[in-house]
């Protein structure tokens, strides 16, 4: 996983976690980054996939 994603498998729950602040961009790194979590969290055959991410904002999104 990249950096500012990390990937965590507990009690068959695939937990992402994001860390990229100050507000958690959803910059290219972090897409690639849940992609890849994604993916291992299938190779795991989790039942769930949770999201989310640390600080106090969920995801900032410039268009």
């Amino acid at each position: 996983m990249s950096e500012v994603v990390s990937y965590e498998l507990r009690e068959n729950i695939g937990v992402i976690l994001v860390n990229n602040p100050p507000v958690n961009a959803l910059a290219q790194v972090v897409r690639q980054g849940i992609l890849n979590a994604v993916n291992t969290a299938q190779e795991d055959a989790s039942e769930a996939i949770v999201l989310a991410c640390e600080g106090r904002t969920f995801f900032a999104v410039r268009t």
